[in-house]
């Protein structure tokens, strides 16, 4: 007993004949015939009284009847399912991403995606670059967002955004006022950013000691939205990365270039071993548009390492 015996058995019941159930499926009549005598062999009873050409449904077809509707209605139900999970229209995609992205591209790019894509459901994590490398390797989220490069050889990895790191100054400090602001300008201020081991960390401690400026940040924090508090709280200077700004800006606060540029690329990262989805591939086109509409530049440029 199959699926298409059943689906046959279901036309032959409400049609009332085999030849109308045969015009019902688009199929010889002789090929209904054989189908309902396999299914008949197969059950070990008869289902239909042959009387001048018309078939007359016995008791045990009424009573498979309704069991057999059910399961062609569950058959189109996974049919279904199928053909959105094949479009990207259903199924569950899993994200890792260091957190101000968790927090301020992410949220804009998956409410577009939710609009276009309703059955798709989404797991976002927020953690730091090495951990989200760790998730996406170990196969256990589809993408990964991060800053710093990865040689994981079980990744693959792709730059989709470019932005520069900026001081945030609170508003009533001097520095506020200035177009740009350097290591020499950093040098006296209480300064926050994240730890050493980070793109951005690291990049900074080189800059302040290339520039003959030796001042260690006093605050480090793995949070953006951390670094910003601590800022506005100590009266320091913050140097972040700018995507919690984006084109409204921080209360409190106001982002000055720092010079020389630290250039920031937003890698999205995938396991090699785990399949892509239409559903991931059109997320990753919303992260471009949110970015650019926050006045963060795409990039085509990739990068592969395995």
């Amino acid at each position: 007993m199959n699926v298409r015996q059943l689906e046959v058995f279901h036309a032959v019941m409400r049609a009332g004949s085999v030849g109308d159930a045969a015009r019902l499926l688009g199929v010889s009549q002789p090929a209904v015939t054989k189908s309902l005598r396999l299914l008949e062999q197969d059950l070990g009873f008869a289902l239909f009284r042959r009387v001048s050409g018309r078939v007359f449904p016995s008791a045990a077809a009424e009573a498979l009847l309704p069991e057999v509707a059910r399961v062609e209605r569950d058959v189109e139900a996974v049919a279904e399912l199928a053909r959105r999970l094949r479009e990207g229209q259903a199924g569950r995609l899993q994200l890792a991403s260091v957190s101000s992205l968790a927090e301020r591209v992410l949220p804009q790019a998956l409410r577009l995606l939710r609009r276009e894509r309703p059955r798709v459901h989404v797991e976002l994590i927020a953690l730091t670059s090495r951990a989200v490398v760790e998730r996406v390797a170990e196969r256990r989220a589809d993408l990964g967002f991060v800053y710093d490069p990865t040689d994981s050889p079980h990744v693959e990895s792709r730059d989709i955004l470019e932005a520069q790191v900026v001081c945030a100054v609170p508003r009533r400090h001097a520095l506020a006022r200035r177009g740009v602001l350097g290591p020499a300008d950093l040098a006296g201020v209480p300064l926050v950013t994240y730890g050493g081991d980070t793109r951005i960390g690291g990049a900074l401690r080189r800059t302040m000691r290339g520039a003959g400026i030796r001042h260690e940040p006093e605050l480090t924090t793995n949070s953006t939205r951390l670094a910003l508090q601590l800022a506005a709280e100590c009266g320091g200077v913050a140097v972040v990365d700018p995507f919690l700004f984006g084109r409204t800006g921080v209360p409190g606060l106001v982002a000055v270039p720092f010079m020389p540029a630290i250039s920031l690329r937003v890698r999205v990262i995938r396991s090699y071993e785990r399949p892509r989805s239409q559903a991931g591939d059109a997320l990753l086109q919303l992260v471009a548009r949110v970015g650019a509409e926050l006045g963060i530049r795409p990039t085509a440029r990739s990068r592969k390492t395995r």
